[in-house]
């Protein structure tokens, strides 16, 4: 864990991402579960550079954004998806707004937010860290705020990876989230993100006498360096 902390920039904003299987039936086969991972961070990838082609290098460029992936089982044995990722950059999104193809998927699935009405911070947020209830963007939804805020990126990228239509199968179509516990935030400071990382390794996947031990980080497709 602390090698993960040293290596994160812990000054910079990350989303933290979940996304769970919609059907009682997935996400048990954990060779499987880690597939799907490497699809997830294929398509975010390819979402910002259309033509990277992964065969030698992880991701497009050095200050590509960082993404950490970590899986976690339920006690009936399913497992779900956790993305820790750093902030995209303004000149990135502006960039790839420019681009015909990101322009109708960020258009499409961001008017599918704004419609819905959801709040960002939600009920269950509040009830489950009291600290939300401070938060400047209690009580707002996502049409209060930019394209280019944290927020509204975290959320685009939570539902694009879900988003799976008839002429529009973008994502995955067996992933699903949950508005209502609001499967996208923002971390905004340098306690909080260190406060994440431990709760992602519970104790009980700690290798004993250790507190190293990453024991569900999908190290192979994150940007952890060995």
């Amino acid at each position: 864990m602390k090698d993960l902390l040293n290596q994160l920039d812990l000054n910079r904003h990350h989303y933290l991402i979940t996304w769970t299987y919609g059907d009682k039936s997935w996400g048990y086969d954990q060779t499987k579960v880690e597939i799907d991972i490497k699809n997830i961070r294929s398509r975010i990838i390819k979402l910002f550079h259309q033509n990277f082609k992964s065969k030698n290098q992880k991701k497009p460029y050095d200050d590509f954004p960082n993404m950490y992936f970590f899986k976690e089982k339920h006690d009936d044995g399913q497992y779900h998806i956790h993305l820790l990722m750093e902030s995209v950059d303004p000149d990135l999104l502006a960039q790839s707004l420019d681009r015909e193809s990101f322009l109708l998927r960020y258009y499409t699935i961001r008017q599918n937010i704004i419609k819905r009405k959801d709040l960002i911070i939600t009920k269950k947020m509040v009830e489950r860290y009291p600290e939300y209830q401070h938060h400047k963007l209690v009580g707002r939804t996502y049409d209060t705020i930019s394209q280019y805020d944290g927020w509204m990126i975290s959320k685009f990228l939570c539902d694009y990876i879900t988003h799976y239509s008839d002429g529009q199968r973008w994502g995955m179509e067996f992933l699903s989230n949950s508005p209502e516990n609001n499967h996208s935030k923002v971390i905004e400071s340098k306690i909080e993100l260190e406060k994440k990382i431990d709760y992602l390794n519970k104790d009980k996947y700690f290798i004993k006498n250790t507190n190293d031990y990453l024991g569900h980080l999908v190290s192979e497709y994150s940007d952890y360096q060995i």
